[in-house]
């Protein structure tokens, strides 16, 4: 015991006492367990938030994405319906032309053999008048002489100078014997004077048939302000002659034919289906439509889109204040609406207008190329999903 490094082994003895006297306790072994499970729930958390990122981001692109799509389609269809059929109206007959005053200065025209009398009649006609027909007329006419003669009331068409032509559309007999000695009121029906063109006259004319010398008498105005029209020859047409401030006693009527548009109205038209954007053409066949999940223009559902629905609004607004509330009637412009909303049921909406008076209304006289859609993707890694963004160009700029 004597040996001098005794000390020293107790001494070293001594020490790796006090260092395993320093060992963790049981407690200190749960705090480390806790700690580093804190650790790691925080990077598992760290790398969820950065994969709810990228979805959310994903949802965000998706939406924006889905609502310019189909309003750059909407936007590049027609302001209405390019195939609107105008419907023609034949209207009640009507009075079309006359000339009847009551205090006349009244004269006569003796129809003789190559004495003939012609009265020009030109219809005033409202703004959407197509053509017009003629049904009947009235004259004034009395008998001159024995009552055996015979004339013919023609309509006749004008030639190129403005005098009766020769060529007789439709004619009736006017038999002496039926008249009077005094003016009285005859009316002729015809029904082959149709189709008539807006802004042309024609000729009541009253010609000789059977001659006996004085065949009638057919009453005028003459030397008057509110009556013009009337022509006479006396070498049976050539040539014609008018006379001025002259005019029969007469009555023209006959029916209007105008031009109808069917009124304007949001929605599909005539033959074109509800479900499918592959007839629509015009911009307010879009309205109320909706499909979930979103559909291509033909009808297929896009891929990895289960879930959303996208749908259009189409109203009338005014085009001055395109922001106001809609309007009943159709003032120039459309306002659209796509909303597109996603499984959550948070909503991407987006509005554009469409003009009456836009680029795509106006007629193209030569070929030409444009620019009608312009668009960018954007992806911000492999793992984020593409933001697609893009627009229709009302303006349509040329590509050349």
């Amino acid at each position: 015991m004597n040996d001098p490094t005794f000390p020293e082994i107790i001494h070293c003895c001594d020490r790796i006492g006090r260092f395993r006297r320093h060992s963790f306790s049981m407690v200190e072994s749960v705090l480390a367990v806790l700690i580093v499970g804190v650790m790691m729930v925080a990077a598992l958390n760290m790398v969820g938030m950065s994969a709810r990122s990228r979805s959310v981001n994903a949802r965000l692109g998706k939406g924006p994405a889905l609502a310019h799509a189909l309003l750059g389609e909407v936007l590049q269809a027609y302001y209405a319906d390019p195939d609107t059929i105008p419907t023609l109206t034949e209207g009640p007959e009507v009075e079309l032309s006359s000339h009847d005053p009551s205090d006349g200065n009244s004269q006569k025209f003796v129809v003789r053999s190559k004495d003939w009398v012609a009265q020009f009649f030109q219809p005033t006609l409202p703004a959407d008048a197509q053509s017009w027909s003629l049904t009947r007329v009235r004259f004034k006419a009395r008998a001159e002489g024995p009552k055996n003669g015979v004339a013919s009331v023609q309509i006749r068409p004008a030639d190129g100078s403005g005098f009766p032509d020769a060529t007789v559309i439709e004619q009736y007999p006017l038999d002496e014997s039926t008249l009077n000695s005094s003016f009285k009121w005859l009316e002729y029906n015809f029904g082959g004077v149709s189709n008539r063109s807006v802004g042309s006259g024609l000729f009541l004319t009253i010609v000789a048939q059977v001659d006996d010398s004085k065949i009638c008498s057919i009453e005028l105005e003459d030397d008057t302000e509110s009556g013009s029209g009337l022509f006479e020859t006396y070498d049976a047409g050539a040539p014609w002659q008018s006379r001025d401030k002259t005019a029969m006693y007469y009555y023209v009527f006959g029916k209007i034919i105008t031009e109808t548009i069917p009124p304007p109205t949001i929605g599909t038209d005539t033959g074109e289906g509800s479900s499918s954007r592959t007839d629509f053409d015009d911009v307010d066949d879009y309205h109320g439509w909706s499909a979930s999940p979103p559909q291509d223009r033909g009808g297929s559902d896009l891929v990895d889109y289960a879930g959303w629905t996208r749908s259009v609004t189409v109203e009338y607004v005014n085009p001055v204040q395109p922001g106001s509330l809609g309007t009943a009637s159709d003032g120039g412009a459309k306002r659209i609406t796509v909303t597109v909303t996603d499984p959550r049921g948070a909503q991407t909406t987006i509005v554009g207008v469409r003009s009456r008076m836009g680029a795509y209304e106006q007629d193209v006289e030569t070929a030409r190329t444009y620019i009608s859609w312009v668009g960018l993707d954007l992806q911000l890694g492999a793992a984020n999903a593409a933001l697609s963004l893009g627009t229709a160009l009302a303006n349509e700029p040329l590509a050349n």
